[in-house]
């Protein structure tokens, strides 16, 4: 059972309007019920523009032009009245802005959007959302214990063990992230910014190399000073730096630029905004670059285009190169418990290849430094086989005796959604191995939710699935939450 929640808008963005809602810089999306092209956007402005006037890129009438993408008779409805038109915003740059119905798009209902709507409802619908672990588990059992006998299906339920408990854990509410110097500080930002302290370890060596498009030239140079600025500012400036532009064409040439970066230990790349590029004539320079630096072992920080002189994203570009880097910007000054190490394991997918690609993204040590990452092979669907998982296991044992100089005690295998595996094989062959490792949890973790908040925040609210071996007992137990 998943006690989750949904937001969908149930009428048009036209109606929005005439409800009397302001529409600029709401973001919409393509109604895919009555128009075929799956599309996000940002509204700019309500235009004075007949549906059957012509567009200046097409050439032809947007009824016309909308003959590929939309049911005749829904066309004919909406010429014989007179639908509302905006201008759409669906990428970077003034180029992006295309006049589009209101009719063929739907508010995507954000909370702070809902909000606008109905602030009511809001307020009970975000609370609602919010059930504690506790609050989850009670309302499905009492929801099953409803149910009673089910005849269509011939079976009744049947009440089996479980572990449903919870113990809330609460820290002190004191810095925990520790940074150059010895000092503490609440967050990332608060430690580097705020309090100037540096970063808890810089890179050994941290030559750097900037590529950026020709055409973005005069934007790019300066925002990467500033970055260069700012990882001084954070103890951590480069040992060297180099930058070259980049003609933005084909996929080869992109290969030969991203060669020239294997005598450096990172790369900062400006790209081209996605949807920009998807529209464009040349080849997307992102998956070239991250494909061929990844061959060569030199980590990549990309930059959209989109986000040139974006103040915000400078700390997050910065922290995140010194850490791919080798560098560490703050470790975790106090964990609880007694874990060593924490894997992640995730399914990522190729939409060039259409294949998922299985990745341990990280192995974290419990003071949260990363330990090394590992790239496991393509998988079928959203699995990861169990010889994967046991040779994620083997480079974890490796790694972490060459950096402790003894093995884990403790090691946490985490999965961002369902193992679908042979869970006590896999006991089995780990238990072989208990002189190498005393303990390991298998957990995964589903989420639902409004797909934008999900962006920002992972609600945990499906099921964990916790596994232990130790040198005597093998136990699975399932815990909801």
């Amino acid at each position: 059972m998943n006690v989750a929640y949904h937001l969908e808008s149930t009428f048009s963005a036209a109606e929005w309007v005439e409800r009397g809602h302001d529409i600029a810089e709401v973001t919409v999306e393509h109604d895919t019920d009555l128009y075929d092209s799956a599309r996000t956007a940002t509204v700019k402005e309500v235009i004075d523009m007949d549906y059957d006037d012509v567009l200046d890129g097409p050439g032809v009438p947007m009824s016309e032009y909308h003959e590929k993408h939309v049911e005749q008779d829904v066309i004919d409805s909406m010429r014989a009245g007179d639908p509302i038109i905006a201008d759409l915003q669906y990428g970077s740059g003034d180029d992006s802005i295309f006049p589009q119905l209101l009719e063929y798009c739907k508010v995507i209902p954000t909370f702070e959007q809902l909000g606008r709507v109905d602030d009511t409802f809001l307020d009970v619908i975000h609370n609602e959302s919010r059930m504690k672990p506790e609050e989850r588990f009670n309302v499905v059992t009492s929801f099953v214990d409803l149910l009673g006998p089910t005849p269509y299906f011939s079976f009744d339920p049947v009440p089996q063990p479980t572990n449903a408990g919870y113990r809330e854990h609460k820290t002190p509410n004191t810095p925990n992230l520790r940074f150059g110097g010895g000092n503490t500080g609440y967050y990332g930002a608060g430690g580097l910014e705020r309090k100037e302290y540096g970063v808890y370890k810089a890179p050994e060596s941290f030559d750097i190399i900037a590529l950026y498009p020709e055409d973005e030239e005069s934007d790019a140079r300066p925002y990467v000073l500033t970055l260069l600025n700012k990882l001084a500012d954070y103890d951590a400036g480069p040992t060297a730096f180099d930058q070259e532009t980049y003609e933005l064409g084909s996929e080869f040439h992109y290969s030969q630029h991203a060669q020239k970066a294997s005598d450096y230990d990172a790369a900062l790349i400006v790209v081209p905004d996605a949807d920009e590029a998807a529209a464009a004539d040349y080849d997307d320079p992102y998956p070239e670059f991250k494909r061929r630096l990844g061959q060569l072992g030199v980590p990549s920080q990309m930059i959209s285009v989109d986000n040139l002189g974006n103040d915000n994203y400078r700390g997050n570009i910065c922290s995140s190169l010194i850490g791919k880097a080798g560098g560490v910007p703050w470790r975790i000054d106090d964990v609880p418990g007694d874990v060593d190490a924490f894997v992640g394991l995730d399914v990522t997918y190729d939409h060039a290849t259409k294949q998922h690609l299985g990745a341990a993204a990280n192995v974290i040590m419990a003071d949260g430094t990363i330990l090394a990452s590992e790239a496991v092979t393509k998988q079928a669907g959203e699995t990861f086989g169990e010889d994967d998982v046991a040779n994620v296991i083997k480079h974890v044992l490796e790694i972490f005796a060459e950096e402790e100089g003894r093995p884990p005690r403790h090691v946490v295998i985490h999965r961002d959604g369902k193992f679908y595996l042979d869970v006590e094989n896999l006991i089995n062959r780990l238990d072989k191995a208990r002189d190498l490792i005393k303990r390991f949890a298998l957990v995964e973790v589903r989420k639902s939710g409004n797909p934008e908040s999900q962006r920002t925040m992972n609600r945990i609210h499906g099921s964990i699935s916790q596994t232990k071996a130790s040198p005597s007992t093998s136990t699975t137990a399932s815990t909801p939450t």
